[in-house]
């Protein structure tokens, strides 16, 4: 199943971004709730307080995410922390339980990066694409 999945990040010259994917997914399902907490975790800012959060975004606005090397690397660490974030799942439905990220596939552009996904769920997999834009301020 790929479900399609529009993501928006980004500020104006000289503003910080504050970002938002569905704050309120209560209508949200299955494969396309779990797909959502993973990419809202995936794309927020590490929060130490909250524990929440990726270093994803830090290193790609930092420059250190300019290789394919370095996309896998921070990929799999984002995916590390997300698991470690969402605990112990057993109460949720096997749709929403996930067990894992894959990176299928990236293109790496010098202000851009789409990756293709695929979270193991409780009772399969879920693909989609998360497609990411550098904004830089001056």
């Amino acid at each position: 199943m790929t479900t399609g999945l529009n993501i928006l990040h980004g500020g104006t010259q000289g503003q910080t971004a504050i970002i938002e994917y569905a704050v309120n997914a209560q209508g949200l399902q299955g494969s396309a709730k779990i797909a959502n907490k993973y990419a809202c975790l995936f794309l927020r800012q590490y929060d130490a307080l909250r524990n929440r959060g990726t270093n994803f975004i830090t290193n790609s606005n930092k420059g250190l995410i300019r290789t394919d090397s370095s996309v896998i690397t921070n990929f799999t660490a984002a995916t590390l922390m997300i698991l470690q974030q969402l605990g112990d799942q057993s109460a949720l439905p096997a749709s929403e339980q996930l067990a894992g990220a894959q990176l299928i596939g990236h293109t790496l552009f010098s202000d851009s990066l789409s990756m293709t996904i695929q979270l193991l769920t409780g009772d399969g997999t879920v693909t989609f694409v998360l497609p990411l834009t550098k904004v830089t301020t001056v």
